[in-house]
């Protein structure tokens, strides 16, 4: 493992680490926006080495390049993973009195939250790795996607693999956040704006991918510029927009319609990119959610006087009632997307159960060793007694994946990682338990930890399946369980609702985080140990760095303000009022619930047209809209929406017009994006000191 886990691969992860947080941070406390950028983490490793190889004793190997993007992206990811983009924020702004506010949330309490928590994610997945990646050997296609792009700037062999066509191509369907990560027309964005937390890697993404010569020096330096060059544009229009506001909310359809309804064009080069990561189809469907909600429902709300302050007016207006309506489309969308991802896990585990029986009949074995049982009894004895054998089996168990050569690496004993998941457990609870047992109960804290690792396990199969990371529909299904459990007229009753929820949804991201980046190592040959301990290195700085970068924009930034809507805190909190029996504005729960309705119909046909075998009827999945979609385009302003479409069209006749330009657009967007997050730091030093606007 000496070559796999490096302390300067390890170093430069870290760093490109901190810039995704800062950029995560920085657009989540926007519209919800999230990555983890794990091929531009790659493609920037690869350059920083390439820069300093006159310097390097040794070369820059693909392993190491797998460990960087493991490690940076499980460090940029953990101020989505850790609540920063949705619940802290609700806790810290959106509270009212009666619902437990003031809340005390200082930067030492929401550290130590972030360490515990987000440590289980990471010490669960391995136990997984064993099944997920090699005995079933799930597609991940964005893993997939990362390991070729590795293994073609480098010039090293990369193992194909072939997948059974059974699930929706990636790029068209749950972060969301966004990321896991550079997708046609990926919803993984999506998934992570909503929850407050992925790539559309089909088999063209491939083909783009292989078909510029990255083997070519030159071709390698085309992409380096055009990422410094995107971002310095990108970073320009920030420090301009700080001294010139105007620039982020040009009233393009006239001054009426920009005051009453909010139709404004933010002309920002970062959203611009995120609409050529998300692709047309996902970006047309964020627009049809806004036509609906702030071309239609919004005034017909303003008309009926069933809303009666200003259109912006989260409390009594316009935008306030909308989001009710986006949260019904929500809910319907990531709760039916869920219940059909739990239904193929139990049709699978009930398939291979029948079918083990079934072999133990045949071959007159007893059932429980059929069933591996007796492998229960093997791990809790090597706990106890660890030995060579132990190594050897792990060894011998990883080695055999579909004929394909495995690392060297033995990876991880299933005693060693029994005692770790023991230890993170009972670290989990320790922690929250200094942070917020004074809402959360011993028991409900358990429970919540359970809770974690379920979300884990299935998030962990619909990534692997699907691209799609249910983060949404996970958080919203232990909200609803805490919700029954927990009485009205408890008094913290919101509170508990969004601690466990985050609970969940970080279980969720930091399990299925590590997965996919065992994915990629595994195709790489890549040590999965150096990816364990990089992760978890890894996501502890990330835990210390998120709550700091936070609170320096909590801090500096009244929120919410114009720039920092928190639309995804105002979600969470919400859905919590929802399912704490909280009332209803006038007219919601009638309107809410036609658009659920609409909204479970067209999800089961898009999960009904994505698994159909005929490819004919395939391609009509993208012109169905997504509810994830359409519900970020309702409960964010156009303003937000109309830049990401000039993205997502943009980079559409792009491709069109030169197939080749994939790759070049991937790190063009993921240069605006960096542009933008790290100059607003610039920004918030500048309104720290109090500098004017012009």
């Amino acid at each position: 493992m000496s070559r796999h886990f490096t302390l300067r691969a390890l170093g430069v992860g870290l760093l490109i680490g901190i810039l995704i947080c800062i950029c995560n941070t920085y657009f989540a406390l926007q519209t919800g926006w999230g990555s983890g950028m794990v091929m531009p983490s790659a493609l920037l490793g690869f350059a920083i080495f390439r820069v300093a190889s006159p310097y390097l004793r040794l070369p820059f190997t693909p392993e190491e390049n797998v460990l960087v993007q493991t490690v940076a992206g499980a460090a940029g990811t953990i101020s989505m993973a850790c609540g920063f983009a949705g619940v802290m924020p609700a806790l810290d702004f959106l509270l009212k009195p009666s619902e437990g506010a003031p809340v005390d949330l200082n930067l030492g309490k929401l550290i130590i939250w972030s360490i515990g928590t987000c440590i289980v994610g990471s010490v669960f997945s391995p136990t997984l790795r064993k099944h997920i990646v090699l005995q079933e050997n799930l597609k991940f296609p964005s893993a997939t996607a990362v390991a070729f792009l590795i293994s073609v700037l480098h010039g090293t062999e990369y193992k194909a693999e072939r997948h059974e066509s059974d699930a929706v191509r990636s790029g068209e369907d749950e972060m969301e956040g966004l990321l896991r990560d550079h997708q046609d027309e990926s919803e993984e964005s999506m998934a992570r704006e909503l929850s407050g937390t992925g790539a559309d890697t089909s088999d063209s993404f491939h083909r783009g991918i292989g078909s510029n010569a990255f083997d070519d020096k030159k071709e390698n330096g085309t992409y380096i510029h055009a990422l410094v060059w995107a971002f310095v544009i990108s970073a320009s229009f920030t420090l301009a927009s700080y001294f010139i506001p105007q620039l982020r909310s040009l009233p393009i359809f006239g001054g009426d319609l920009a005051r009453h309804w909010l139709w404004t064009l933010d002309p920002s080069p970062a959203y611009v990119g995120q609409g050529i990561i998300m692709g047309p189809s996902t970006t047309l469907h964020i627009l049809l959610g806004a036509i609906i909600a702030w071309g239609i429902l919004s005034p017909l709300a303003v008309h009926k006087g069933w809303a009666t302050a200003p259109a912006g007016d989260l409390q009594g207006g316009s935008r306030g009632w909308v989001m009710w309506i986006a949260l019904a489309v929500l809910l319907a969308d990531s709760l039916l997307n869920l219940a059909w991802v739990l239904l193929r896990i139990i049709a699978s585990i009930s398939l291979a159960t029948k079918r083990r029986l079934e072999n133990s009949k045949r071959t007159g074995k007893p059932w429980c060793d059929t069933l591996g049982i007796h492998k229960l009894r093997y791990s809790l004895w090597s706990v106890l007694q660890p030995n060579k054998s132990a190594v050897n089996g792990s060894r011998d168990q990883d080695t055999a994946s579909n004929g394909l050569k495995a690392t060297q690496d033995s990876f991880l004993s299933p005693g060693i990682m029994a005692i770790q998941l023991g230890f993170a457990l009972l670290f989990c609870l320790a922690c929250v338990k200094i942070t917020f047992g004074a809402y959360l109960t011993f028991p409900a804290t358990i429970a919540s930890v359970l809770f974690m690792l379920l979300a884990g396990v299935m998030a962990v199969r619909s990534l692997g399946e699907t691209d799609v990371l249910p983060n949404s529909g996970i958080a919203k299904l232990t909200q609803l369980v805490f919700g029954l459990i927990t009485p009205a007229s408890y008094p913290n009753a919101i509170i508990i609702n969004l601690l466990v929820g985050s609970m969940s949804e970080n279980g969720s991201e930091q399990t299925a985080d590590l997965m996919s980046d065992f994915k990629t190592a595994h195709l790489l040959n890549a040590s999965p140990t150096a990816q364990f301990y990089g992760h978890v290195i890894a996501s502890i700085f990330g835990a210390i760095i998120a709550p700091v970068v936070y609170r320096l924009y909590a801090s500096v930034y009244d929120l919410p303000t114009g720039l920092f809507q928190i639309p995804s805190s105002y979600l969470w909190l919400l859905s919590a009022r929802l399912l704490t029996g909280q009332g209803l504005p006038s007219m919601v729960p009638q309107v809410g619930a036609l658009f659920g309705c609409v909204f479970l119909l067209i999800t089961a046909l898009r999960i009904f047209v994505a698994r159909h075998p005929s490819t004919h009827v395939q391609r009509w999945h993208s012109f169905l809209p997504s509810g994830i979609g359409v519900a970020i385009g309702m409960y964010t302003t156009p303003s937000f929406t109309l830049s990401r479409v000039v993205g997502g069209v943009l980079g559409w006749y792009i491709m069109r017009r030169n197939p080749k330009a994939k790759t070049t657009l991937i790190v063009m967007a993921s240069g605006l994006i960096l542009g933008e997050g790290i100059m607003s730091i610039v920004n918030l030093s500048l309104a720290s000191l109090g500098i004017p606007h012009l």
